[in-house]
């Protein structure tokens, strides 16, 4: 079972991709649904397995997530 952290924009997902890579993280980039105002955001998709490490790296990089 996987996991989606919605980060935002294209730059913010993908910085928070590298952050994962450094810990060995597998992560897909993926498109989610529109946020309140409107616009498309992009997340990364990870293995459940992983979802406390992968948040504990995304915070300490400073990166912002939603986990849907």
């Amino acid at each position: 079972m996987d996991t989606v952290f919605r980060i935002g924009s294209t730059s913010q997902t993908t910085k928070a991709r590298s952050a994962l890579q450094a810990h060995s993280i597998p992560s897909k980039m993926v498109k989610t649904d529109g946020n309140a105002s409107g616009g498309c955001t992009w997340g990364l998709r990870i293995d459940r397995r992983h979802y406390y490490e992968a948040a504990d790296a995304l915070t300490k990089a400073g990166i912002r997530y939603e986990v849907l």
